[in-house]
């Protein structure tokens, strides 16, 4: 398929060059027709898989494709067809750490500390995001963290990545060799700790500008990973904190493996590295969720100096600049009825953007106004359902992406709460709804599409149709559509 003759990739882009092959297919640098915006689209050769693999393949794209994190690349689009899944990515401008680290090697240069922390920092916060949401990548490496032309981070590749919940463990052995952790060497069952470790190799070679476990033998190899042995070094070009930071990551044991938390926080203490560094851009401190870390104006920080004096217990920092003589405060706030809010208020009420943690178990993060959910958000429910979206009012209004427990999809137009407009529903089954809703029926043209290459295209009114079946073998029936399935006299 590619930007051959019959692609329907050539309606909207321009193919600039090929990224790479590999076993799931190809990559390829495009420009979008229309805005000549630069993209990445991995096109995904489906036709050896079977239903299974089909099925989880397209429930991780759909998964990833949710991802909201300045440092982690945008998955614009994902869609897919018979044959081929198409995943449409930010395309990251500044290649990715592997190249920055053969560059230092090449002029015999080693990175500065500020920048370390502040590429590290940006790694474990897009690290801390997807554990969050009980993925894990699988597959961290140089590589696979790209970075922009303004020097942030961008953590990609999620192809290999694992869904976890929060009892299971992963034993396929994927990945590459020198990240492989102890636990993967052995065989042995592992969960978001496997991650934890890459990164202490990752960091390793920021540092030094070497994997710690490449040598010539590969049994080698395996031994200093299983035993954790590696070469120690000192370097007074880096304080000890950070060097430190390497050994409490390289444990042997999964167990006593520091937390991505802890990791988080020892890096935010290395507050003179980080902002004494060239390197970062005071302007773009962005928002941690699981630290709930917000940007704020000084305005915003001087109009709740009088909740913070007020409400010390309640109110964290997250760095202190002392250039701007200013902090970012966060203000929280526990309602009565055992709900729990964290973020931005104006007054008594929510405004801006701030996490909702619900008694019943949903949560909600994304933007307030007028205390309620106004704006770009997340909602997550307890039964296992999630939206992405625009809010307006405290219901769903505008674009937005639904995902159903049992797997079925919605992406298009919601109005007051309900599918109002143009849309396309995938059901888990592999059928396909593209077309017309009001009331969450379908309603107007539009068109059902069967896994098995049938299709109804017809007209509906409240979820009741009348069409034309068109039949995989060519042949075409008149007749009705009813409660999603042919139905009524078929002729």
């Amino acid at each position: 398929m590619s930007f051959g003759e019959n692609s329907p990739l050539n309606e909207k882009f321009i193919c600039k060059k090929i990224l790479g092959v590999g076993g799931f297919g190809k990559a390829f640098l495009v420009e979008n027709k229309e805005d000549h915006i630069l993209s990445v689209i991995k096109e995904i050769d489906m036709k050896e898989m079977d239903q299974k693999e089909k099925q989880y393949m397209i429930q991780e794209g759909f998964l990833l494709s949710d991802f909201k994190h300045p440092n982690i690349v945008n998955f614009k689009k994902f869609s897919f067809d018979r044959d081929y899944a198409y995943m449409e990515m930010e395309y990251a401008d500044g290649g990715d750490l592997s190249q920055r680290i053969k560059e230092k090697i090449k002029k015999r240069e080693s990175f500065s500390e500020g920048q370390i922390v502040a590429w590290f920092l940006e790694i474990c916060s897009a690290i801390q995001y997807i554990h969050e949401r009980n993925i894990i990548h699988r597959d961290l490496k140089p590589k696979n963290i790209f970075l922009t032309k303004d020097n942030h981070v961008k953590l990609g590749d999620f192809g290999i990545s694992k869904n976890l919940d929060d009892k299971s463990e992963a034993f396929t052995q994927v990945g590459t060799l020198p990240y492989f952790s102890p636990e993967l060497i052995l065989g042995k069952g592992y969960d978001y700790k496997t991650d934890i470790w890459d990164l202490g190799v990752i960091l390793y070679e920021m540092i030094s500008l070497k994997n710690p476990f490449i040598v010539n033998n590969q049994l080698e190899m395996y031994n200093n990973i299983v035993n954790a042995i590696y070469p120690d070094f000192r370097d007074n070009n880096y304080s000890q904190d950070l060097l430190d930071l390497i050994p409490k990551i390289l444990k042997q044991n999964p167990k006593e493996r520091i937390e991505i938390n802890e990791i988080i926080k020892i890096l935010k203490n290395n507050k003179s590295s980080l902002f004494s560094s060239n390197y970062y851009d005071h302007s773009n401190s962005f928002f941690y969720e699981n630290d709930s870390s917000y940007r704020k104006s000084n305005s915003q920080t001087n109009e709740n100096s009088e909740y913070n004096s007020e409400n010390k217990t309640n109110t964290r920092d997250f760095f202190n600049d002392n250039e701007r003589g200013s902090t970012f405060p966060i203000r929280k706030v526990l309602s009565k009825n055992g709900d729990q809010y964290e973020g931005e208020m104006k007054g008594d009420k929510k405004e801006g953007k701030g996490v909702m943690i619900y008694k019943n178990g949903n949560k909600y993060d994304g933007y307030w106004k007028d205390d309620k959910k106004d704006g770009e958000g997340i909602f997550l429910l307890k039964s296992g359902g999630k939206y992405t979206g625009t809010f307006k009012n405290n219901v769903k209004d505008g674009k937005g992406i639904f995902i159903y427990k049992n797997g079925d999809r919605y992406e298009g137009e919601f109005k007051e709460g309900t599918k109002n407009g143009k849309g396309t529903k995938w059901y888990h089954n592999g059928n396909r709804y593209e077309g017309y809703y009001k009331n969450d029926d379908f309603d107007g043209p539009g068109t059902f599409y069967f896994h098995n290459k049938d299709k109804f295209e017809g007209e509906f009114k409240m979820g009741v149709g009348k069409g034309i079946l068109y039949l995989a073998d060519g042949t075409e029936k008149k007749g009705e559509w009813d409660f999603d399935e042919p139905s009524g006299t078929m002729s």
